[in-house]
């Protein structure tokens, strides 16, 4: 009677290193996720598709360069 509205779990992440050769600044970055997806459509004959959506924690060793505010600090704290 009763069908589930996702049929698919999955779990993801991310690992990132980027260097900024212009502004010298080493940005280490992680996240973790997870993802919901529904892939059974009344059309699946004919195109097979899905549709997900997502959610997780995310981690940055500092700001990156571009995004930072010229009079605002770099706050330890707020990395997530």
């Amino acid at each position: 009677m009763f069908k589930p509205l996702f049929d698919t779990v999955q779990v993801a992440g991310n690992i990132a290193y980027r260097h900024d050769y212009t502004n010298h600044d080493d940005v280490k970055e992680g996240n973790l996720y997870l993802i919901w997806r529904w892939t059974k459509f009344p059309w699946n004959h004919y195109l097979k598709n899905s549709i997900a959506i997502g959610d997780g924690i995310s981690y940055d060793s500092h700001p990156p360069f571009a995004d930072r505010e010229a009079d605002k600090p770099v706050d330890d704290f707020s990395r997530l």
